[in-house]
């Protein structure tokens, strides 16, 4: 799975700014490119499809969507499948999760409202013809700012507050901004069930496991406090002792391959020295790591 954020080396060429957590692409030989992977989401995603078609699957739900409509997906979904049609042409804004929080900040949107929105899944939006001509001039104003001058900063700041405020009226205009439908929306798909699949697919693929429950929380955007309350409603487990398990079995399975040796193996899984990687094993499964690679001699 590709993590799609920011900080990749794909979207670090349609960054707007240096200093802006926003990147604009249209360039639909890298999409076309992306479709043969697995993608994980880490900002909020807005995607106007100009022309074409495309369908994929966002964390398990089918979704389809055509020329004129407009999709918003937000952080730490899996996007999977994806298939474009031949004539495809969309717009794309990537938003940094900080970015998203302080533009929200700036726009003044009520407190409950900025809150629940961190928890939909994804929205999508059949937009009339004159959204999407002001969307169109939205990306042409803010692609037209990639050039270093004495006032692009303050440039940005302005043309992104007011399509913020453009993204606003067309939600509510389809009373996607009802507060009383996003006290519920967190609710209606599952957060805790969806943030705890998300958490187990970073603790069970990452090449390097992280041993901190604070750079997991990090990742999905939410507090190791909220994370802790989803592993309990989910396994009735914390994340540390999750993190445990699957530190531990990592462990085993390289002593049992005999690959690397003992003082290899305690680094590679990012223990201080051999001593204290020979502590935990003997805490957490009552052998040496000598005992268990000769175990399996």
């Amino acid at each position: 799975m590709e993590i799609i954020s920011l900080e990749t080396q794909i979207a670090q060429q349609y960054l707007l700014s240096e200093y802006m957590g926003i990147a604009l692409t249209d360039d639909v030989v890298n999409l076309s490119q992306m479709t043969e992977k697995d993608l994980l989401i880490n900002g909020i995603c807005i995607v106007y499809i100009k022309k074409g078609k495309a369908s994929f699957s966002i964390s398990g739900e089918d979704c389809v969507a055509e020329a004129g409509e407009l999709l918003v997906i937000n952080h730490g979904l899996q996007i999977n499948d994806m298939m474009i049609s031949a004539d495809m042409q969309f717009l794309s804004f990537l938003l940094s999760k900080d970015f998203v929080k302080s533009l929200t900040s700036r726009l003044q949107i009520d407190w409950l409202i900025r809150s629940e929105m961190e928890y939909f899944k994804h929205i999508k939006i059949e937009l009339t013809e004159q959204e999407q001509n002001n969307l169109c001039l939205y990306y042409q104003l803010l692609d037209s700012k990639r050039l270093q001058s004495l006032h692009q900063q303050q440039g940005i700041d302005a043309l992104c507050e007011a399509f913020g405020y453009e993204m606003l009226d067309v939600m509510d205009k389809r009373g996607l901004l009802d507060e009383k439908k996003t006290q519920h929306i967190g609710q209606e798909f599952g957060v805790a069930q969806h943030h705890f699949d998300q958490f187990m697919y970073l603790l069970v693929n990452s090449k390097r496991l992280e041993r901190k429950v604070s750079w997991y929380a990090d990742q999905l955007c939410i507090t190791p406090k909220y994370l802790n309350i989803i592993c309990q409603k989910v396994v009735q487990q914390n994340p540390s002792v999750l993190i445990e398990k699957e530190l531990t079995q990592r462990a085993i399975q390289l002593l049992r391959e005999k690959e690397l040796s003992i003082k290899q193996i305690a680094e590679q899984l990012g223990f201080s020295n051999q001593s204290h990687f020979g502590s935990y094993m003997r805490r957490t499964t009552g052998n040496s790591p000598l005992d268990i690679r000769r175990v399996n001699k």
